[in-house]
């Protein structure tokens, strides 16, 4: 028996009503396997909160903080030029880098985009939609994980965004293996080029006459 921590992922489940988001908790649970199939017991909340409260939140004053550590620190010991100069390199590598991280893992040939229903909600569990709407990719390697911060495991990072990403490829195994087990889908692409490609694709695809998702 081994003991992990759990977010989302007892809510792939479909227990919870369709197109209803559930309540956002960390739970601790055990998990075994009884006849090849996974047991979960003991499942504990660590959190107990309503609302979807699984972002994380350090501080009621998190503006003031920021520009603190940003501006005001630096500008103490550095002119008001380099430190604007700096924040906007800082600024832009960091906007590119993570607009084709996002590109990479939700705009491919394998993400779904299903549509909301007349009454304005996706008819599917809110965890599902999470791992369909999302391609995790390079799991493997560990350098895109250490200069990504765990985002190339984006299923795992929108299932479970306050756990630190140093524990998503222990967890993104357990993920897939779940999905598995209850029919969800869970795509990923072996390598970051191999997204690319996909990316590419999927472009080509949306700009044709009758282009769908």
């Amino acid at each position: 028996m081994r003991t992990i921590v759990a977010v989302a992922l007892l809510a792939l489940i479909p227990r919870v009503s369709h197109g209803q988001a559930p309540d956002a908790d960390i739970f601790l649970v055990s998990l075994s396997r009884n006849g090849g199939k996974l047991a979960v017991t003991a499942a504990r909340n660590l959190t107990n909160r309503p609302g979807y409260d699984n972002q994380p939140n350090w501080s009621a004053d998190g503006k003031a903080i920021f520009f603190t550590l940003a501006f005001g620190i630096p500008i103490s010991f550095n002119s008001v030029g380099s430190v604007l100069a700096y924040y906007g390199v800082a600024g832009l590598v960091a906007g590119i880098v993570l607009s084709v991280v996002f590109q990479a893992a939700h705009c491919v040939e394998e993400a779904e985009f299903p549509m909301p229903k007349e009454t304005g909600r996706i008819g599917q569990p809110w965890a599902i939609h999470q791992a369909e709407t999302t391609v995790n990719f390079a799991r493997r390697s560990r350098v895109a994980a250490w200069f990504l911060g765990g985002l190339n495991f984006q299923i795992e990072h929108h299932l479970f965004p306050r756990i630190s990403h140093a524990h998503y490829p222990a967890i993104s195994r357990l993920v897939e293996e779940v999905c598995r087990d209850f029919g969800v889908k869970y795509a990923q692409h072996a390598t970051f080029w191999a997204a690319m490609a996909s990316h590419f694709r999927w472009l080509r695809r949306m700009g044709m006459p009758t282009a769908s998702a």
